[in-house]
């Protein structure tokens, strides 16, 4: 713990201050994951008292020379002053996984600083203009990011990502693009979801979703890839795809009963607030067999809307209204995946 004060000599990098700044971002980070995930008091005050000594012994003489021990010279060095088993675990746990197939942090201490260790050199890097090109990852931040996706699947850690980004951006002073720094994950989560075996556009679909919940979208992506090979299931995309067409013209979702001229709008917008409810519970739940269910129900009512009326009616109020159920529609789906990248 005395060696902490020493990392104010030293510099992380020019453009983004001390190792004792970065050591106080880390800290934060690790809070804020504990409070999110609602990690135990004592777990949680573990995993800070490690955040506090986690770049420690990088003032040492031994980590110096060989810089290959960082983080293990942390826990013998924490052991030999007395500090707790867990907070010395966790010290040599914050820099794994070190490279591909290795082991992930064993223990929730570890778990919660690694992807705070990781965190801020991503969000770091990039603030500071450090972004990899090509082939070329100095600062080793495609590894960290597919750290951070290997512990947040392996632990379904159930967060939002661009939260934490905005979080470890303000502790720099301003958030500013967090989208990109969340493209950066998205590619390396790409390539995951791939190499698993899901097909290109199922891997598309999901990752166009509102959100950025790791678990969740896996979750939701290996439901519907259980129903792409089903006939009913294509023969829905069907129907949506012609509804999500349409509904691009529409100005508006706002939808006046008054204006149905058919039964079968009335049909559809009933089908559809029906579908709604039980889409908005499932997500809540993260239901996604209810979600699908629910989304199917709407099928029949928008084939039978498509056989009844024209969509695109010489009167302006008709039009806009018929345009504006089928936009809701759209947005139905949407916030569960862009099924128009389906390959079916």
């Amino acid at each position: 713990a005395e060696r902490v004060e020493k990392l104010k000599e030293m510099v992380y990098h020019e453009k983004l201050g001390s190792l004792w700044e970065r050591t106080e971002r880390i800290e934060q980070l690790v809070l804020w994951l504990g409070q999110k995930l609602s990690v135990p008091e004592a777990t949680l005050k573990a995993a800070q008292r490690a955040a506090i000594l986690s770049k420690a012994d990088l003032t040492t003489s031994m980590v110096g020379e060989f810089s290959e021990l960082e983080g293990i010279m942390g826990r013998e060095y924490a052991l030999a002053s007395g500090e707790a088993v867990e907070v010395a675990e966790a010290i040599a746990q914050q820099y794994h996984p070190r490279f591909a197939g290795d082991e992930l942090p064993h223990t929730l201490p570890g778990t919660l600083l690694a992807i705070a260790d990781k965190t801020d050199a991503i969000v770091g890097c990039f603030r500071a203009g450090l972004i990899p090109t090509g082939s070329e990852d100095p600062y080793a931040l495609r590894r960290a990011a597919l750290g951070i996706l290997a512990i947040v699947l392996e632990r379904n850690f159930s967060f939002e990502l661009t939260e934490l980004l905005e979080f470890a951006q303000s502790l720099y002073g301003k958030v500013e693009d967090t989208e990109a720094v969340r493209d950066f994950f998205w590619g390396r989560l790409k390539g995951l979801l791939s190499e698993s075996g899901w097909p290109h556009g199922l891997v598309a679909a999901v990752l166009a979703a509102p959100s950025t919940n790791i678990p969740s979208l896996k979750a939701r992506g290996e439901a519907i890839r259980k129903l792409i090979g089903e006939a009913q299931f294509r023969d829905l995309l069907v129907a949506y795809n012609r509804a999500a067409n349409l509904a691009q013209k529409a100005s508006g979702d706002a939808v006046d009963p008054d204006l149905f001229v058919e039964t079968v709008e009335g049909d559809l917008w009933s089908a559809y607030g029906k579908a709604k409810a039980e889409v908005d519970l499932g997500l809540a739940s993260s239901d996604w067999p209810r979600v699908l269910t629910a989304l199917s129900t709407l099928k029949a009512p928008l084939d039978a809307f498509f056989d009844g009326v024209m969509v695109m009616a010489k009167e302006d109020a008709v039009r806009e209204n018929r345009l504006a159920i089928l936009r809701s529609i759209y947005q139905l789906f949407a916030a569960v995946a862009d099924f128009r990248l389906l390959e079916v």
